[in-house]
């Protein structure tokens, strides 16, 4: 792999607006940056300023979408609607500070509830989507899904390969992936074979640590998860990827930057 991107994720606990921290990620030598729509809703967005120091920076971003409160698999059509409603939101605020992607979790419903139910919530799931991803290619803005982290007695769409494959085969050209590698740790996928499968449709790689049962967002090196192997898996595309340092602290992102710099001389 000759070309990536090294970035990092904006956390409203960093306390920093998003041009203070495009700044901050600039100063670190860091390329790219991704905000959680959360943020704008305690540091209200201007889309003229962020343009502006982006350019100014030389810094490319993508926009996350809420992952708490929301839900795109809900059998509830009111929920759902709003939900959908605000993912177009976020794709209009993307394509106008020029960003790259938007990246969305698929959504879930509790395991327990009967089949027919699990049934009704992948078809709200299909019909989001569908809903979107025609909006996205309009703007000329990727969609991006990202596995999920495992949580008890939930069903998770995007938490296990063969139902995002489902996904990614309905929509086919529309629809990039995001390897979320602490994610994946936490639901016992075989990392390796996510990249085989997703391979040629992986733009983002999350890159944070933990010890395989809470998604702890630990700094790299500071849990079990073995990094080289996952670059070694990495290492057979030669796509651009953007790899971004999730992490729950400023300096947690400066001290992975330097083990994942050692990691990318694998690829």
């Amino acid at each position: 792999m000759k070309n990536y991107k090294i970035g990092t994720s904006l956390e409203i606990h960093f306390k920093k607006s998003t041009p203070e921290f495009i700044k901050w990620a600039y100063e670190l030598g860091l390329e790219h940056v991704e905000v959680k729509r959360d943020h704008d809703f305690i540091y209200p967005l201007d889309i003229d300023e962020v343009r502006k120091v982006l350019k100014e920076y030389g810094i490319t971003i993508g926009y996350h979408a809420p992952y708490r409160d929301f839900n795109l698999s809900t059998i509830n059509p009111h929920t759902r609607t709003n939900c959908v409603r605000q993912i177009k939101e976020i794709i209009k605020i993307t394509h106008n500070i020029g960003g790259d992607y938007v990246n969305i979790h698929l959504g879930y419903i509790p395991e327990y509830y009967p089949e027919n139910i699990k049934v009704k919530a992948w078809e709200s799931c299909i019909k989001s989507l569908k809903d979107i991803v025609d909006f996205a290619n309009d703007l000329g803005v990727k969609l991006c899904i990202e596995n999920d982290p495992h949580k008890p007695n939930t069903l998770q769409f995007g938490e296990r390969i063969d139902t995002l494959l489902k996904i990614v085969n309905e929509f086919d050209e529309y629809i990039k992936v995001t390897l979320d590698v602490g994610h994946a740790h936490t639901s016992k996928l075989q990392i390796s074979e996510f990249i085989k499968v997703f391979g040629d449709k992986l733009l983002v790689v999350h890159l944070h640590d933990n010890d395989g049962t809470v998604d702890s967002h630990l700094p790299l090196g500071k849990g079990n998860i073995n990094f080289g192997k996952v670059f070694k898996a990495l290492s057979h595309y030669s796509k651009n990827l953007v790899f971004l340092l999730e992490m729950k602290k400023l300096e947690d992102i400066i001290n992975s930057k330097k083990v994942l710099k050692e990691l990318l001389k694998q690829i």
